[in-house]
């Protein structure tokens, strides 16, 4: 058989035919690898998340609530159920009341919950439960940020009680972390184990002061983009659920394992190594409040 020759190209890299891939290129591709760009997410797409990295010092400054807020905690208590396409998931519809105060409805995700359970299958049945996430608005103040937006960071439970913990003044009191003139960042690390499946949280521990004054660039960046919580979230319909639900099997299982069953839903928790120590802080002087003559950072400094 006679195999016609692919024509010449006419151009060269000098040529102005190709483009150079670099290996920052290539490098942040590898990074991405299973992470999906296209998924479903209760926070609404015009909303940037805050990306939390494994094995190295998150710095973020949390922000003070929006005056719209109906309450006037700093963080927003939901329930999502997480893992269904990449990062996505979708707030429970059977917490309506609990999260805006609205009547609750059917959820057909928690219907699949009780599915599995009553098939014995609890490791599906685990992955499909409703999971209790936090909401923070917050600035990354790290000395190479993520952007120089608000960002929105979902925390899990360990990580807010970990948030929670560094508002306990160790003189007594409280340390008020969202506070526009005395707000301290927030350095956290959340621990990967190389042959571990899933990452942990390992410690926080408080930074810099850093004020939102008025007339400076961040306080103006606040001012423009700071949103009440319920502004961030999107609501599901039942009708999206359903369809959501019909692609979740629940057969039941006679093995435990997690990584023996074989569902579309895939879970992101396990492992059983303890967590590496954290890594000095550098570029930070942290501390439980700032000291006398600690340096508060100004306007221009953050980035």
């Amino acid at each position: 058989m006679f195999i016609k020759p692919r024509p010449k190209l006419s151009g060269t890299v000098s040529g102005g035919l190709f483009k150079r891939v670099t290996e920052d290129v290539i490098k942040k591709d590898i990074e991405n690898i299973g992470k999906s760009g296209d998924y479903e997410s209760y926070i609404k797409d015009e909303f940037e998340k805050y990306a939390i990295k494994d094995n190295v010092n998150c710095f973020v400054r949390i922000l003070p609530p929006h005056h719209g807020n109906p309450g006037l905690d700093f963080m927003k208590h939901i329930w999502a159920h997480e893992y269904f396409g990449g990062d996505g998931g979708y707030l429970c519809l059977g917490k309506l009341e609990k999260m805006f105060s609205i009547p609750n409805k059917r959820c057909p995700l928690c219907e699949k919950h009780v599915e599995a359970q009553m098939v014995g299958n609890a490791v599906l049945a685990k992955k499909l439960r409703a999971k209790e996430k936090y909401i923070f608005l917050v600035f990354d103040t790290a000395p190479e940020p993520q952007s120089t937006d608000v960002l929105v960071l979902v925390a899990p439970g360990k990580l807010k009680d970990m948030i929670i913990r560094l508002c306990e003044h160790p003189r007594g009191g409280v340390n008020i972390l969202p506070d526009p003139e005395t707000g301290q960042e927030v350095i956290f690390l959340r621990s990967k184990v190389k042959g571990d499946l899933f990452p942990s949280y390992a410690s926080a521990q408080l930074g810099n002061v850093f004020p939102l004054t008025p007339g400076t660039q961040d306080y103006d960046i606040v001012a423009k983009q700071l949103v009440p919580f319920n502004d961030l979230l999107a609501i599901s319909t039942e009708e999206d659920l359903d369809e959501v639900a019909r692609y979740i099997i629940t057969t039941p299982s006679n093995d435990p394992q997690p990584e023996q069953q074989t569902t579309v839903v895939t879970g992101r928790r396990g492992g059983s190594a303890p967590p590496p120590s954290a890594p000095p802080v550098t570029g930070r002087v942290p501390s439980a409040q700032p000291p006398a003559g600690s340096r508060v950072v100004k306007f221009g400094q953050r980035r």
